[in-house]
């Protein structure tokens, strides 16, 4: 197996600006940021905890893996050279402001959402859903952030048809293959409200 698909310890670094301990997962980089914007900095436990999550939904000897496909998910995430970023739930809005000011250069990186690490314990709501324990929401947040990354780069590349999301002129319109018109069937049914993206449009 290639050196790129194999995974490593969290481990410090220097190399990506306000983001200070690393963890490479089959060539995805998950990058922890430090002392930044007034937030501690994102736990080792937790990193490894996201690191978990990512070598199970990639798992080359899960039942039923198709290993060509999973190959091609692999060198979707390398070939964009992709990290997960991960900073902390309760200083997050304070941190977005030092992450535009640090003018980080970490290479040619793609990237999506950014991960949250939980910092205390009780009750939350999600969204105006279920009330959950933190330690529930913690684990839906990583998933959520998780197959964020996963469908944005990799699933495209194990499917380039089915799971295509690049668009030829810039907007929805652009759209083809098997994952829009699953949405757009969704939106027309009334089970996907789609009215928060609305502006994107």
């Amino acid at each position: 197996m290639s050196s790129a698909y194999k995974t490593s310890a969290v481990e410090n670094t220097s190399k990506y600006g306000p983001f200070t301990k690393m963890v490479d997962v089959y060539g995805l980089k998950i990058l922890g940021l430090g002392n930044v914007g007034g937030q501690p900095q994102v736990s080792t436990e937790f990193l490894n905890k996201t690191a978990e999550t990512f070598k199970l939904l990639l798992d080359p000897n899960a039942a039923g893996i198709n290993k060509k496909s999973r190959e091609k998910a692999l060198k979707g995430l390398t070939s964009y050279n992709v990290i997960q970023r991960v900073g902390v739930k309760a200083h997050i809005t304070h941190t977005r402001q030092a992450l535009i000011a640090a003018k980080y250069r970490a290479g040619t990186k793609s990237m999506t959402s950014i991960d949250q690490e939980q910092t205390s314990s009780g009750i939350c709501d999600l969204m105006g859903g279920p009330t959950l324990l933190l330690e529930q929401a913690q684990i839906t947040e990583n998933l959520e952030h998780a197959l964020h990354t996963i469908t944005q780069f990799a699933l495209p590349a194990a499917f380039p048809q089915e799971m295509n999301i690049s668009s030829k002129n810039g907007k929805a319109s652009g759209i083809s293959g098997d994952l829009y018109k699953a949405l757009r069937e969704a939106i027309a049914n009334g089970v996907y409200d789609d009215s928060d993206y609305s502006r994107q449009r």
